[in-house]
Parts: structure tokens; C-alpha cells; sequence
């Protein structure tokens, strides 16, 4: 008998990937949640519910029951009691968390594990939707998770790359190194950062729901040390291109006025969002893609789409003006 699964979400980045591989299975009837404003013509042979988390449309969950549920929408510590007072006694609620959770005050230390300590969350950040919050409020939904009594499973990516992203943080480097002759590449790039492969993600959650085990939070982390240099030197090398690299200091980009990570995609100026990604493997035993596969696939997707304009990062005006700049300062 195929199993009832319940995908809050699933229409955008890993839920569409989701979706999509848990379709190819003849092993889930899914049912998607959502408020149909995405990619609304995605997926007509499913089941769907619109509704809207943050109100009372959560009712409807209670009209069926679920074998599963995989919540790929919840930001705000509300939105999740909401769907936890209608959705019955679930053999496994699978929670997508963020790496974000982790408390950097208390812990900066290289390839954190899942019990390094997390993020309070106070009663105005709870409600608060400034990204400065996003951490503490995924943190207070791990706790109301855990309270719960529900089986579940939490799982903690770092920036997700891949397939369907609309954040284009990471593709914003392979666009620079397809389309620019002059790249600026903040403190020689170097920085390290996690990141995760969407389809590792996804496979992580099938594991989830395959596994027995009892409830657990487990970082998923594809490469835990990645670098802007690392992307640029695969991306030359794929689509052999050379341009030329003006490495700037991070004084002359906040004299600037330029902001690490919003204004300039991957640049952070601490080496500490970096996580450990082993638990997982010798639980469920994850088996993840080799960073140069998973970004041969990644450079493909965007290549056969024609390498649209990068929704994120300064305009390119400011960014050739910068490096002008740079380079009267600095002749070589």
C-alpha cells in the first residue's frame, strides 16, 4: 500500500527536486501544501492543498491522514504550531532546519557538530521578518519540534546549491567566470564556508523516510570546507576561461560600503560557518555526490538555461567601477 506523504512547500528549489525524485517512486501518494503563488503549473497529476500556514487554512490538514510529512516552508515558530495541532499522530515529521541555527557566540570552531549549542529566540524575534532573526526563529522551531512528541527528523543544510535555486548565490560565480573578463574576488577568495548539494539534501530526507530510527538532528553537509576560489577555479576550467582576478582587501570593500555575503555573494569574513556533516553517514549511511559532480551537473542546469542574469550581487556598473578603482590604487 503506497504511503501518504504531506510536502509543505514543494513547488520552489528542494521541494521541486523533491518532489520530482519522489515521483519517479511508485512508493508515496503525495499531497502537496501550499499557497499555489510559485510554480503553479508544476506537478498537475498531484493532489493540492492550497492554504497559507501562517492562518487557520492549516485545518484542512486534519480532513486526511498522514503517514509522512516533509515541511520545507516553516520560518516562523508560529507557522509550525499551526500545522502541528491538525496534522494527527505521523509516523515521521521531517523538518528542513538551517545550519543558521547555530549559536556563533558561543562556538566558532571549525566543522561544528549537532550538539554545539543553538539560538535562543525571544517572543519579538519570533515574529520578526528581517533576515537578522532567520537563525533564532528556525532554532525555536527545532524546540517546538522536539516537544512535540512527534518522531521526527531534523535536518541542517549550509548554503544549498544546485538545480532550481533562486537565490543565485552560488551561480552568481559561475555567471561572473562565463561572462566578465575583470572579476573582483573579495580577500583572494579564499574564506571557507559549508555548502550542500540539493540532490544530497533530498536524498537525505528519503533516507528519513526510510529509517526507523528514533528522532535526531543531523547536519547535511555536502563539502564542509568550500571556497570562492575553489567555484572559480572549476568554473574556468569547465568552460576554459581565464579572466582576469583583482583580489581586494575587506577594507576597501566596507569603504565601500559593501556588505559581506548581500552584496557580495559567498564572501564572509570568518571561516567558522563551516559544519560537520559525519554524523549522518554512519547513521542512515548518506552517501554524498563528489563536489566536481555535483558542480559539472550544477554548471550544465545553468549552461541549458542559457546563462540568465544572476538575481543577486551589486549591480555590474558598481562592480566595474569598483575594480577601476581598485586597480588605480593598486598599479601593478
Amino acid at each position: 500500500m503506497m504511503k501518504k506523504i504531506l510536502i509543505l512547500g514543494g513547488t520552489n528549489f528542494i521541494g521541486r527536486n523533491l518532489v520530482e525524485t519522489l515521483s519517479l517512486t511508485n512508493d508515496f501518494e503525495i499531497h502537496l501544501f501550499n499557497r499555489q503563488r510559485t510554480q503553479v503549473d508544476l506537478f498537475p497529476n498531484l493532489s493540492r492543498i492550497k492554504g497559507d500556514r501562517a492562518t487557520e487554512d492549516t485545518k484542512q490538514l486534519s480532513a486526511q491522514e498522514w503517514d509522512y510529512v516533509v515541511d520545507l516552508s516553516c520560518y516562523y515558530p508560529h507557522h509550525l504550531t499551526n500545522v502541528l495541532k491538525y496534522i494527527g499522530d505521523v509516523r515521521r515529521y521531517i523538518y528542513i532546519s538551517s545550519c543558521s541555527v547555530y549559536d556563533n557566540r558561543q562556538n566558532q570552531s571549525i566543522a561544528r557538530e549537532e550538539s554545539s549549542a543553538i539560538l535562543d529566540c525571544t517572543t519579538e524575534e519570533a515574529i520578526d521578518t528581517s533576515n537578522a532573526s532567520y537563525g533564532n526563529r528556525k532554532a525555536e522551531c527545532e524546540r517546538i519540534l522536539g516537544r512535540s512528541g512527534l518522531n521526527h527528523l531534523i535536518l541542517r543544510p549550509a548554503l544549498v546549491f544546485g538545480q532550481y535555486d533562486p537565490t543565485d548565490r552560488f551561480y552568481y560565480w559561475l555567471h561572473q567566470v562565463y561572462s566578465e573578463n575583470e572579476l573582483l574576488l573579495p580577500e583572494g577568495g579564499k574564506g571557507i564556508f559549508s555548502t550542500t548539494y540539493v540532490h544530497d539534501l533530498v536524498a537525505a530526507i528519503l533516507l528519513g523516510l526510510q529509517s526507523n530510527k528514533a528522532q535526531a538532528t543531523y547536519n547535511i553537509i555536502s563539502q564542509t570546507k568550500t571556497s570562492i576560489s575553489q567555484i572559480l577555479e572549476l568554473g574556468m576550467e569547465a568552460l576554459q576561461k581565464s579572466p582576469d582576478i583583482y583580489s581586494c582587501s575587506a577594507e576597501f570593500l566596507h569603504q565601500n560600503k559593501l556588505k559581506p555575503w548581500l552584496d557580495i555573494p559567498l564572501w564572509l569574513e570568518e571561516d567558522f560557518y563551516t559544519y560537520s556533516g559525519e554524523a549522518i553517514k554512519s547513521a542512515l549511511g548518506l552517501e554524498l555526490k563528489e563536489f566536481h559532480l555535483s558542480f559539472a551537473e550544477t554548471l550544465k542546469y545553468y549552461q541549458d538555461l542559457q546563462w540568465p542574469k544572476p538575481s543577486y550581487g551589486i549591480p555590474n556598473e558598481k562592480r566595474l567601477a569598483l575594480v577601476k578603482k581598485w586597480k588605480a590604487q593598486h598599479p601593478k
